[in-house]
């Protein structure tokens, strides 16, 4: 585990506020936890390749933050900053997924996510000193996991709607870290790492690039699609708050998942983004010779990528002077993503995340631009613990 420096995460970082940490009190320990017997397994997890609710999740939600944050109109709609030509501050944003499961007792499927064999995708984390995570923690009774996804400013946009070949005003910059402040011993925090080629689903409606739902005939439904969580048009439609919010005065709430809820799941990382109406569209224009904008070749990059985003480092941050004197602790729970794999616009990473016994809370969350990541790790490395 890394040292920590005080202060090292403030520097400009956009804010959020995501409901997926701890109770930092009135927490038993395993062995507690066993003298009060066996808990009751859950009813088993759908096939999340058919679809289905995670019976397993007790917390799921989303955050969207971005610095600066978005603006209303009069009218209450949102005025997006990356097609706001006034706008000259670098952006930065994204939506955040995150889930609790707790512990099934199933074999290879712990946590009751659906996907035979998940266990098995777990990689590790490492820190900047290579140090790994143990394996993960199967008796744990709680997988805690998040998504990233880098998609500021992509249709759908609030009211927005945009004409063919429209470039952003403001491009936003490449995600390269996001790390959660947690008030809790680290000890608490069995494993951690993330999940080889592995993402939340959802199946949803199919729609075009510029949002629309594909309608195939007059008088039948709009055909859905089981897709991976990510920048694509029909999931963002999905989306019920699409304002980028967070300051340090004012983080970026939490949202339930509305319509995503009851297909939410956990299955391949780029399921079914090829044959979306996004990609097909895009894809099409592209075979024609028609001129595409900067971010839409920057979607038709990320959809038709073999995998999403995996993270080079999950690791631990404490100050372990304080773990020594018994002083309340803070621990961040960081992921960073470097080189070909930072999370550019249009681009989603794998589930990652940390096995606990403690119960779920709300704490604050942070996203960083490279600048600030590298600036950050340049502290850490000579940090003293002190």
């Amino acid at each position: 585990m890394k040292k920590l420096t005080r202060g090292c995460f403030v520097r400009n970082a956009a804010l959020g506020f995501l409901a997926v940490s701890f109770l930092a009190s009135g927490a038993g320990s395993r062995a507690q936890e066993k003298e009060k017997g066996r808990e009751k397994e859950l009813a088993p997890a759908v096939d999340q390749a058919k679809g289905g609710k995670l019976r397993t999740a007790i917390r799921a939600g989303y955050t969207r933050f971005g610095s600066p944050e978005d603006k209303l109109n009069p009218n209450g709609s949102v005025r997006p900053m990356a097609w706001d030509l006034d706008v000259k501050d670098k952006l930065i944003g994204c939506t955040i997924y995150f889930v609790v499961l707790a512990r099934t007792g199933n074999d290879g499927d712990t946590w009751g996510t659906g996907m035979a064999g998940f266990d098995g995708k777990f990689i590790e984390g490492k820190n900047y000193q290579k140090n790994f995570s143990p394996a993960l923690d199967t008796p744990a009774k709680y997988l805690y996991l998040y998504q990233v996804v880098n998609d500021r400013g992509l249709p759908p946009v609030s009211e927005v709607k945009l004409a063919a070949g429209q470039e952003m005003s403001n491009m936003p910059l490449p995600i390269a870290s996001a790390s959660l402040t947690i008030s809790v011993d680290p000890r608490y925090i069995t494993s951690w790492g993330h999940f080889r080629g592995t993402g939340f689903v959802a199946t949803v409606p199919n729609r075009k690039a510029n949002g629309d739902v594909v309608v195939p005939a007059a008088d039948k439904a709009p055909k859905d699609i089981r897709l991976a969580v990510s920048s694509n048009a029909s999931i963002l439609g999905e989306i019920g708050d699409k304002r980028y919010r967070g300051t340090s005065a004012r983080p970026a709430p939490t949202h339930s998942l509305g319509s995503l809820a009851d297909s939410f799941g956990l299955g391949p990382s780029n399921l079914n983004l090829k044959q979306s109406e996004e990609y097909k569209e895009l894809e099409n224009r592209k075979v024609k010779g028609i001129a595409l904008a900067a971010f839409e070749d920057k979607v038709l990059q990320a959809q038709g990528a073999d995998h999403a985003r995996e993270p080079e480092f999950v690791q631990l941050l404490y100050y372990p002077a304080k773990l020594r004197s018994g002083q309340p602790l803070t621990t961040e729970f960081r992921a960073d993503w470097r080189g070909k794999e930072i999370l550019d616009l249009g681009r989603h990473s794998v589930v990652f995340g940390f096995t606990s016994d403690l119960p779920p809370k709300d704490e604050p969350i942070r996203i960083e631009d490279l600048d600030k990541a590298r600036g950050a790790d340049a502290k850490i490395g000579g940090a003293q613990g002190k």
